[in-house]
């Protein structure tokens, strides 16, 4: 008797597995995911080819002789966030975190008088969230993706580098596109 019902239960066991590991809801999320990646891959690569670019833009204010006050130089926010939503990889509310960002930045700066390096939240890679990190397409190929959880049209991920770093980041759907909508200190 117990045989028979083993028996049984791995047959009905057998029918309902094969059922639940295909169909429209998991190719769907598997897509998804790997739509994710891609994007998040891409805007890095992008980055690494426009690094110096992005980098060269000017986001303090020349500080006048014995003025150790830092400034931000709205000319280079405006043209800073211009080169990042050219890239094409982010959702159109994304210029309102960066200059948000800066804002709080500004705030800092104005607080306290520096007499060296760089001001307090912009003394690290905006979008890389660190220091020891080389921006070039082998170190984006490196880096790994973990915690990614897609809520309709929202997913989070955090991207994993070699150098022990992390980086967060949200999506959204932005006409049926993936777009990241929040990295790093800009959310």
């Amino acid at each position: 008797m117990n045989i028979c019902r083993l028996a049984i239960t791995c047959i009905l066991l057998t029918f309902s597995c094969g059922r639940g590991v295909s169909g429209p809801a998991v190719s769907d999320s598997l897509r998804a995911r790997g739509e994710i990646r891609d994007v998040v891959r891409g805007f890095f690569l992008w980055y690494c080819a426009n690094y110096e670019s992005v980098s060269a833009i000017h986001l303090l204010a020349p500080a006048a002789e014995n003025d150790k006050q830092y400034r931000l130089d709205r000319r280079g926010e405006e043209e800073y966030i211009a080169k990042v939503m050219a890239s094409g990889f982010f959702a159109p509310d994304f210029p309102a975190k960066i200059r948000k960002y800066l804002a709080a930045c500004e705030k800092l700066m104005l607080k306290s008088r520096q007499e060296e390096g760089p001001p307090e939240g912009l003394d690290l890679d905006l979008f890389f969230c660190g220091q020891e990190y080389s921006p070039t397409p082998e170190f984006v190929q490196t880096c790994e993706f973990t915690d990614l959880h897609i809520t309709g049209n929202g997913a989070s991920v955090r991207m994993l580098t070699t150098a022990n770093g992390f980086c967060d980041i949200r999506l959204g759907r932005v006409r049926g596109v993936w777009k990241i909508a929040a990295i790093c200190e800009f959310r």
